[in-house]
């Protein structure tokens, strides 16, 4: 046998090479393995990666509830305290006779009601949003309003003063 077989079909004109049809496609089965394989490498690779990813999830998450506030954070929370005051005081900064107990009223809800720690300063960076949000927003707890609160207050000094 000739080591280039040449095959002649009826219909067709030109020779056709059987030894290189056969290189061709051993050629073809090759490459399609060694596409295979380089598809098992990198979906090996996909799946460490997702490990990886999963892993550093985890110490981000871990990471989220440890951090506490900032300087710059614990400044502004206290702000906003003092600002939520003088808001529903009505104060341009001057401190009327009940400010103090409505910040004390404040700080006592805020730790009660949102995610504030018993020492504001301690407070998770994760809740900060939402703290902030509460002092905000907030309205003395258990009263129907600022009068109502300073209604209460006063109904205590005047208690006292009979006492």
């Amino acid at each position: 046998m000739a080591d280039n077989m040449m095959l002649a079909f009826p219909d067709d004109s030109e020779d056709f090479d059987l030894n290189k049809l056969l290189q061709i496609t051993q050629n073809n089965a090759m490459n399609n393995m060694s596409l295979s394989n380089q598809m098992g490498v990198m979906a090996n690779t996909m799946g460490e990666h997702s490990r990886q990813i999963e892993m550093l999830n985890k110490r981000l998450t871990q990471h989220e509830h440890t951090v506490t506030l900032t300087n710059y954070q614990t400044k502004e929370m206290y702000q906003a305290v003092h600002h939520r005051i003088a808001e529903l005081l009505r104060t341009d900064g001057g401190h009327s006779d009940y400010y103090g107990r409505f910040c004390s009223k404040l700080w006592r809800d805020a730790k009660a009601h949102s995610k504030m720690a018993q020492d504001y300063k301690f407070t998770l960076q994760i809740d900060f949003d939402e703290v902030m949000e509460y002092i905000g927003s907030w309205y003395p707890v258990g009263y129907s309003g600022t009068e109502a609160y300073k209604q209460h207050l006063d109904d205590i000094r005047a208690g006292r003063k009979e006492a």
